[in-house]
């Protein structure tokens, strides 16, 4: 199939995956078997809660399509649970371990319940859920008071966790009522930037699914988190501006292929590479196959480049070129 045609866009649990890839190239094959959870985090939509789980196909490293196994339409049962009038849930993290306060007031539900207990905390990657256990009573005509019991709370301590970006999940017999995001951040100043960006976003929310979602890509352009902050484009808007721009210039009477981009210089574990390819599979090194034109430093950790291929246009076997960011720091 092609690059969009990999899955179907909605799945029932348990599934089985299965992603196909047409190549004119002899290749060796290794299967590869996923267990998903039977019970999707679950997000909040018009038509009730739909759960998503973001899968990736990989060749090589590379992503060749993406796409989102859900569950459509699911509504709690009224008759199965009843849900909390109003919750909060709190969120604070110091030293990479994250403290979880959530309260749910049943006082405005209308029906009396009966608390049952608290869940272990689970953890699934970058999901935290806390599940609240209770018991609907029949009804005595009594009206609660507001604020008085039923208002139940739970407060959760992780271990620590690895510098990312989280979604904690409330939810009441397994159906969710509310979620938080948040961030425990490392040491590499990616993490400030990230935040600092998602936080000004008016639907912070929205921004930190996605930073999930799409794998540490919180606009979903492509184009990773740790990737935007290198070569200083916007993590939350898609596509504000080319990382890298391509031109042409005439050399001895000869057209020659120029690319310029600006990068963050100097910071320790952050590299870059030029890589050259002819048919989008092998990618090879040509940083001795360029010259550098230009190499401007602003002073404040940034640089901007200009390189233009040795070989003239109508000489040169790369037909695709690409910038690479390699990290070995602890940001994703």
């Amino acid at each position: 199939p092609g690059i969009n045609d990999v899955v179907t866009d909605a799945l029932t649990y348990p599934q089985q995956l299965i992603a196909i890839s047409k190549s004119d190239l002899p290749v060796d094959f290794y299967g590869n078997s996923i267990l998903l959870p039977s019970n999707p985090v679950p997000t909040r939509t018009d038509a009730g809660y739909s759960g998503g789980i973001p899968v990736v196909f990989r060749l090589d490293g590379d992503t060749l399509a993406k796409t989102v196994i859900s569950e459509e339409g699911f509504k709690p049962d009224p008759d199965d649970t009843v849900l909390p009038s109003s919750s909060e849930v709190s969120v604070v993290v110091k030293e990479a371990i994250a403290t979880i306060s959530v309260v749910a007031d049943f006082t405005g539900a209308g029906v009396p319940v009966q608390f049952n207990n608290w869940d272990e905390l689970e953890i699934r990657g970058n999901y935290i859920v806390a599940n609240l256990l209770v018991d609907v009573l029949e009804d005595d005509g009594e009206i609660p008071t507001p604020g008085a019991p039923p208002v139940f709370e739970g407060v959760f301590t992780t271990g620590p966790l690895k510098p990312a970006h989280y979604q904690f999940l409330f939810t009441v017999n397994g159906h969710p009522v509310a979620r938080n995001f948040f961030m425990v951040k490392g040491d590499h100043p990616f993490f400030d930037w990230l935040d600092e960006h998602l936080r000004s976003l008016e639907s912070h929310a929205d921004a930190g699914l996605n930073a999930i979602i799409h794998q540490n890509d919180a606009d979903g352009d492509g184009l990773s988190d740790f990737y935007e902050w290198a070569m200083l484009t916007n993590p939350v808007k898609s596509f504000d501006r080319a990382p890298v721009r391509p031109g042409i210039i005439t050399r001895n009477g000869k057209k020659h292929f120029t690319f310029d981009f600006d990068f963050r210089e100097g910071f320790e574990g952050v590299d870059y590479q030029i890589q050259g390819s002819d048919d989008l599979l092998k990618w090879v090194p040509i940083e001795t196959s360029c010259t550098v034109m230009e190499h401007t430093e602003n002073g404040d950790g940034t640089s901007h480049v200009s390189l233009c291929l040795d070989q003239a246009v109508d000489q040169v076997p790369t037909r695709f070129i690409r910038v690479v960011v390699i990290n070995t720091q602890e940001a994703p």
